[in-house]
């Protein structure tokens, strides 16, 4: 699928609200996802589906049971849906952590860690879908290796499709979550882990 093609399902589907069946008055909010192949559909591509999801809470949803059978979900157990411009991994059990767009699809996992955006903050989750760094990062970069790069007081600059992150003070976190080089540093004077 091309990737202006993708950005246009995913932008178009990901808002979407639908209250015409009893379904949808349960769950208004429509999502896309990958659904599992089958014999009608034995090559399926990532799809949009009304009465999909809920909101719950202050900015967590649910998703419909009957959804939850028929999404293709990876060898880990994982799938990935997008809901309200967002994008998310989820478990069987339907369990969701929200990550990062990262060329219009899910951030990838690294070293195990993926990043998660909560209240508009950044953090880690694991491959169970648990944090294991709170989110409490305005930008942080995946995992390269052991260490990750991170920033406080900075700001993404939209340019297109595309952000730069700019200003802030910036380090280096471990899986831990420890500052390795104190997040006192521009970007341009942020020396490597070890140094």
């Amino acid at each position: 699928m091309k990737h202006t093609r993708l950005h246009s399902l995913i932008c178009g589907f990901c808002s979407m609200t639908m209250f015409s069946t009893a379904a949808a008055v349960d769950y208004p909010l429509s999502c896309g996802y990958m659904p599992r192949s089958d014999k009608k559909n034995p090559e399926p591509e990532l799809s949009a589906f009304e009465s999909c999801a809920k909101q719950v809470g202050e900015s967590d949803f649910e998703i419909a049971p009957a959804h939850l059978q028929k999404i293709d979900f990876g060898p880990q157990g994982l799938a990935v849906i997008y809901l309200q411009k967002m994008v998310f991994y989820i478990r069987r059990d339907g369990k969701l952590g929200r990550t990062h767009f990262f060329d219009n699809g899910a951030d990838g996992f690294s070293s195990g860690l993926v990043r998660t955006i909560r209240h508009g903050k950044f953090g880690f989750m694991d491959t169970q879908l648990q944090t294991v760094i709170p989110a409490r990062y305005d930008f942080a970069f995946p995992f390269a290796g052991a260490y990750a790069k991170v920033c406080l007081g900075c700001r993404i600059e939209r340019h297109g499709e595309h952000g730069l992150v700019v200003g802030g003070k910036w380090g280096y976190i471990d899986r831990q979550g420890k500052a390795v080089v104190s997040i006192t540093y521009s970007k341009a004077q942020l020396p490597p882990p070890g140094e």
